[in-house]
């Protein structure tokens, strides 16, 4: 987080650091899974016709797409199961 605020945004640490571990990552799973169903939204409003293989695959590039080269990228969308870019 960052705030305009210094004195708003050591509140916020304050307040995370205050948690224990396991609560600190449970919030994290949360925020991954709204971000996740939001990203899937979007490409089921973008591609409302498309099959739940190309909605994982479209879903794999937005979350990782820039971590690897093109051809990696290929490779992997070839060898996992259940997804393809085919429109």
């Amino acid at each position: 987080m960052h705030s305009e605020s210094p004195q708003l945004e050591r509140l916020y640490v304050e307040i995370l650091m205050s948690l224990s571990p396991g609560e600190r990552l449970i919030m994290a799973c949360r925020m991954y899974d709204t971000a996740k169903q939001l990203v899937i939204a979007g490409i089921r409003m973008q591609m409302p016709n498309a099959s739940e293989a190309q909605v994982r695959a479209r879903f794999f590039l937005r979350m990782h797409g820039t971590d690897f080269t093109p051809e990696e990228l290929a490779k992997i969308l070839r060898e996992l199961p259940n997804m393809q870019l085919d429109s």
